[in-house]
């Protein structure tokens, strides 16, 4: 069971990791250039910047909004607005839901204050290759967080699983045991370390004592009167007989 989601755990994370990187490339490509094609054009006239009172002091009302935005005085019409008023800083704000457009209006005097690109609008519906069709974007995005969420679970799995295998390892090997236990060597998992122990006068047959096993750092074996310092990594690859001691 373990090694089935050990296989199948490797493969979910490589296959959506493609997606999410192939995803996210797309959208660092989308984030240069989709502001630059949805840019809106200028006001027809520059900006009051000192919001000119109207000689009423009334704040004039949406249908009078709505009239100066088809009449093109705001720039280019706008189809299915939003229109938001702000008593704090007396201003209307036009949302231009298709065209991704805000357009600030001093209250007073009615007169433009900026028009600007509703960027949060624009990435959020055009993004993940929603500017070829809002179908193609909602099936491409669909998978997105629920792909997140499988990545995060098989990543942990992937990682903790070499340690919860080393981990069962070490209990039935050499690190499982105890100070004033005893095991005859037999041999190592890497020929490489078998040489290594054989300099150090570990031969197979040699019977051998722990004499500290320290939960960090390397453990101290007694053998043939001398005590060894052996590397954990090492000793964790010892091939031992506990019974035969």
């Amino acid at each position: 069971m373990k090694l089935f989601l050990l296989r199948w755990s490797r493969k979910l994370h490589k296959w959506l990791g493609i997606y999410v990187a192939i995803l996210t490339l797309a959208w660092l490509f989308e984030l240069m250039f989709l502001p630059g094609i949805y840019s809106p054009a200028p006001l027809p006239v520059s900006p009051d910047p000192t919001h000119t009172v109207s000689g009423s002091g009334e704040i004039i009302t949406v249908q009078d909004i709505l009239l100066r935005l088809g009449a093109g005085e705001y720039g280019e019409p706008l189809s299915s607005v939003e229109i938001r008023y702000t008593p704090d800083n007396k201003q209307y704000t036009i949302f231009g839901q298709d065209q991704f457009i805000n357009i600030r209006v001093d209250a007073l005097s009615g007169k433009a204050i900026d028009r600007t690109l509703d960027f949060d609008a624009l990435f959020m519906e055009k993004s993940g290759l929603g500017w070829l069709h809002p179908s193609v974007g909602m099936i491409v995005k669909m998978p997105f967080e629920f792909s997140f969420v499988i990545l995060a679970l098989t990543g942990i799995y992937l990682i903790l699983f070499p340690y919860m295998k080393r981990k069962k390892k070490s209990a039935n090997g050499l690190l499982g045991m105890h100070p004033g236990q005893q095991f005859r060597f037999q041999s190592t998992q890497q020929a490489a370390d078998m040489c290594r122990m054989a300099a150090l006068g570990l031969l197979p047959g040699v019977c051998v004592e722990v004499m500290r096993m320290p939960s960090r750092g390397p453990i101290i074996l007694s053998a043939r009167h001398t005590r060894l310092a052996i590397g954990r990594d090492i000793a964790a690859t010892f091939i031992i007989d506990k019974e035969g001691h």
